[in-house]
C-alpha cells in the first residue's frame, strides 16, 4: 500500500472513531428529560385515567365486606338463600369503586349510576357521596374517618350516615315516613373489618295497595371475634304495627339460632264494634215520663187540680162535673 493511501485509510478511522466517542458520551439528564415523567410504579400502572383515591385499600375493602354482610343479614330476615337486591352499602360499594377509576357495569335497578366522592372543605377527615344525575347534585351519604390512631395494629372507626330520604329505590317509600337516618360504625384494625353495628337499620319487604310490612332492626352487629359474631334483634311491623319479634344469632362455629314470638295485636276500635252488635236485639228499660203540667189560663185549673177535684164519688162517673144549672129566683 502507497504512502498516500495509508494515510487517507488511518484518517478515516481516527474521524470514525471521534464520532463514536462523541456518541457514547451524550449526558445522561438529556436522555432523561426527553422520557415522560413517571413518579411510582402505581401510577404507571393505573393510567392518565386514575383518580384521586380519598379512602385507603383497607378502607374499601370494608365496605365492600359490609355489603356482604349485609346481604347475608338479609337473606336471613326474609329466610331467602338467593336474595340478591339493591343495599345501602351494595350501592355505597360501586360509588367507592367508579370514583377510583375501576370500570364496572351497574347493579340492576339502580336509578342512577354517576357518583361523586368529594372531601369536605371543612373537615379533610370527611368525605361526601353525592349523587350527580341531576342538578344540583344530591347528597346520598358522609363518610366519617374518624382520628386514626397510631398503633402497630392501625386500628380506626369509619362512621358511615346514609340520608334516608334519598334511599327510596333502597329501602322502600313506606320506610321514608318513618324511619331515621340509619349510622353504621366500622372498625378496621390489622388492616380488616373486624366489627361492624348500625343503627336505624330497617328495609320494607312487601307493599300492596293498603298496608306495607316493613323490617326494623334494634340491634345489626357483626363482631369477628365473637363467639356470636352476627347477631340481628328487631321485629316485622305491618301498618306500623309490630307483629313479630325474632332474634338471630350465627356463631363462628355450629347452627344458626333463630327465635320468633307473634305479637297479639289489641284492636280497641273493632273491640267496641263488637261490643255494639252484641248490644243490639237486647230490651231494654225505658222509664215513664213524668206528668206534664198545664198552664193556667183565665183562672183554668192545671190537670192535677182537676184530677183531684175530679174525684170518682160514683154520681159522674169519674168526670169533673160541669157548671150547675142557676135555680130561678123569681115567683111564678
Amino acid at each position: 500500500m502507497t504512502s498516500p493511501m495509508r494515510f487517507q485509510f488511518f484518517f478515516i478511522l481516527f474521524l470514525t472513531a471521534c464520532f463514536r466517542k462523541t456518541e457514547v458520551a451524550t449526558p445522561l439528564a438529556t436522555l432523561e428529560n426527553s422520557l415522560p415523567k413517571i413518579t411510582t410504579t402505581e401510577a404507571l400502572k393505573a393510567g392518565p385515567a386514575a383518580k384521586e383515591k380519598l379512602l385507603s385499600k383497607p378502607e374499601q375493602e370494608s365496605i365492600y365486606f359490609a355489603a356482604s354482610l349485609e346481604k347475608e343479614a338479609l337473606k336471613l330476615l326474609l329466610k331467602d338463600a338467593s336474595f340478591d337486591d339493591l343495599t345501602l352499602f351494595s350501592v355505597l360499594s360501586y360509588a367507592v369503586e367508579t370514583q377510583s377509576g375501576i370500570k364496572k357495569m351497574a347493579p340492576a335497578r339502580l336509578d342512577c349510576s354517576r357518583f361523586l366522592l368529594e372531601q369536605n372543605p371543612a373537615r379533610s377527615r370527611e368525605i361526601k357521596i353525592y349523587k350527580t344525575c341531576q342538578k344540583p347534585a344530591v347528597l346520598l351519604a358522609v363518610i366519617d374517618l374518624g382520628l386514626t390512631v397510631r398503633n402497630p395494629q392501625g386500628r380506626h372507626n369509619l362512621t358511615v350516615t346514609f340520608y334516608i330520604k334519598e334511599w327510596a329505590q333502597v329501602v322502600g317509600l313506606s320506610v321514608l315516613l318513618t324511619a331515621k337516618d340509619p349510622v353504621c360504625e366500622i372498625t378496621i384494625e390489622d388492616k380488616k373489618l373486624q366489627r361492624l353495628s348500625c343503627e336505624n337499620w330497617s328495609r320494607s319487604v312487601s307493599v300492596l295497595n293498603t298496608s306495607a310490612e316493613e323490617i326494623r332492626l334494634k340491634t345489626f352487629i357483626f363482631e369477628r371475634k365473637q363467639k356470636n359474631q352476627f347477631v340481628l334483634k328487631g321485629g316485622r311491623y305491618k301498618d306500623l304495627t309490630e307483629r313479630v319479634q325474632f332474634n338471630i344469632e350465627v356463631p363462628l362455629e355450629g347452627k344458626i339460632v333463630r327465635w320468633e314470638k307473634e305479637i297479639e295485636v289489641i284492636d280497641e276500635f273493632a273491640d267496641k264494634l263488637e261490643a255494639a252488635d252484641k248490644s243490639v236485639g237486647k230490651s231494654v228499660d225505658i222509664p215513664a215520663p213524668r206528668p206534664v203540667k198545664r198552664l193556667q189560663i183565665n183562672g183554668e185549673k192545671n190537670e192535677s187540680e182537676e184530677s183531684q177535684t175530679g174525684q170518682d164519688d160514683g154520681t159522674n162517673g169519674g168526670i169533673p162535673p160541669g157548671p150547675q144549672p142557676q135555680q130561678p129566683t123569681g115567683g111564678r
